[in-house]
Parts: C-alpha cells; structure tokens; sequence
C-alpha cells in the first residue's frame, strides 16, 4: 500500500476559494472535512494490517495525529491483542536496535511502532507494513 495522499494542498485550497468566494472559515471546514476522511482512510488501513497480523511502522514526524488515530481505535488494538511502542524512533535509531527484542519482550509480532521517519527505502520485513501519515497535520 503506498502513501494515502489525498489532502488538498494549500494552494488548492486559495484556487477554490478565488474561483469560488470561499470565505476563510469555509476553507477551514474544507481542509478539517480533507483531514477527517484521511484519518478515517487510515483508520481503515490500520485495520486492514491488524487482520494481516502484520507489526505496523506508522510514520509521521510529529503533530499529524498519529497518537490521536491510535487512540480512536485503542479498543481495537487492544481486541486484537497489539502493543503500542509509542517512542517516535528516528529511522536511525530504529534501524540500530533489533525489533526481534520488542518481539521477545512481548511475545508477539502484534507491535505498532511511531517513527519520526521511514527506516525503510528497500528490504523491508515480510511481516511488516509501513504506513506513513506525514501529510495529515493538524
């Protein structure tokens, strides 16, 4: 699955409103409603992996929500049986540890890791999605 970039840039945002004589608080109803169904989107894929049984890399550098949507679906998770290892890792540093600790630790595969960055350009684990949500800010 690749990137869910379906967020109207801000440009887009001024073009529709020039054209269209749309006040700033409609732009703000546009870009919150834009941000909403990207985080029900997500939500959706985040599922999708959990049925997989697949350990997550969910990639944001900060204030795009990843905590907000991990705790909108926290019963989920839970049912499903996951751990969230919410440390917002750089790629870095990620890539230095070995993730098979995480998966002793808890015996499962069943992790959701934050990350700042995607640690992976090629080769990534089998089991393993990789979700970035860089796009969404709040």
């Amino acid at each position: 699955m690749g990137k869910l970039n379906y967020l109207v840039a801000a440009e887009d945002i001024d073009k529709i409103s020039a054209n269209n004589s749309v006040t700033n608080s409609k732009k703000e109803v546009i870009l919150n409603d834009k941000i909403l169904k990207q985080q029900e989107l997500i939500v959706l894929a985040i599922k999708s992996i959990i049925k997989q049984k697949k350990t997550i890399l969910l990639i944001g550098t900060g204030n795009n929500g990843k905590s907000y949507i991990l705790h909108k679906i926290r019963d989920y998770i839970i049912a499903n049986e996951y751990k969230i290892i919410d440390a917002n890792y750089t790629a870095e540093y990620f890539l230095s540890i070995d993730i098979s600790y995480f998966m002793k630790k808890f015996n499962t595969n069943k992790l959701i890791f934050t990350l700042k960055s995607n640690p992976y350009t090629n080769n990534k684990p089998k089991k393993m999605s990789v979700l970035d949500i860089n796009h969404i800010k709040f």
